[in-house]
């Protein structure tokens, strides 16, 4: 798989948003035509893109409510774990997805929020597992439109190793696209962060919602507890839908 190097303080989902707005503000219609139309961004084995600046997210006013649901075991699993439905009425559109959560997960605050809904989780038994989820408005209706799956990994592998600290990001599996049951289509992705402060696997699912919204679902954790792990953030990552 391939793999890139370097380093200054950008986060995916903002990289990810600004790349959507950039681009939508030159092009006047979207299509899947229009997207093919771009450089490529895959170069061989290594992915590669121009550094940005990170666009400042602009502050709206939300109405928040959230309901844990109650606690549930899969037969599959020995891990119980907890459905997580968040709905916000924002503008333009409402947010509204679901998950289901390892029920070791505390929800943690940010002190500064750059998006227009943002959420993070953090397990209170094991030391840099976590999940996190962020919305953001795009001008486009499906994550088709905005490229093939490999280009999008490009562009969240760039944004990881242009945050201040990262040395090399290696995809560890080629990305991929899944449908949910909403018909809803998503791209996953899985790499590895190597940094000053160790090695974490990094796992995506990003959806683009009919609504005009970005989703994307960070799941993250300790290169050494990953095959530990592995099964139960999958599982939670294919569990995550817009409804």
């Amino acid at each position: 798989m391939g793999s890139i190097q370097g380093g200054r303080t950008v986060t995916i989902t903002a990289m990810l948003a600004m790349c959507f707005m950039l681009w939508s503000s030159v092009v006047s219609g979207w299509s899947i035509g229009s997207m093919q139309s771009t450089p490529p961004l895959l170069l061989e084995e290594s992915y590669c893109l121009s550094r940005r600046q990170t666009l400042q997210a602009t502050a709206m006013t939300t109405i928040s409510a959230w309901i844990l649901g109650s606690q549930t075991a899969h037969a599959e699993d020995t891990v119980s774990s907890l459905l997580y439905t968040r709905q916000q009425a924002t503008k333009p559109s409402p947010v509204s997805y679901q998950i289901d959560l390892p029920s070791s997960m505390k929800e943690s605050s940010k002190p500064v929020k750059t998006h227009l809904d943002e959420v993070n989780f953090s397990s209170e038994s094991l030391k840099g597992y976590q999940y996190g989820v962020t919305v953001d408005p795009v001008r486009i209706s499906s994550i088709q439109e905005f490229g093939t799956p490999e280009e999008v990994a490009a562009r969240v592998v760039t944004a990881e190793v242009n945050r201040d600290g990262v040395f090399e990001v290696t995809l560890l599996e080629d990305p991929y696209k899944v449908s949910d049951d909403g018909n809803e289509s998503a791209y996953i992705l899985e790499y590895l962060s190597d940094g000053k402060r160790g090695k974490k696997v990094i796992l995506n699912k990003i959806f683009v919602s009919s609504s005009k919204l970005l989703y994307v679902l960070t799941a993250q954790c300790k290169q050494d507890d990953y095959p530990t792990l592995k099964k139960e953030m999958k599982s939670t990552v294919n569990s995550f839908q817009v409804i």
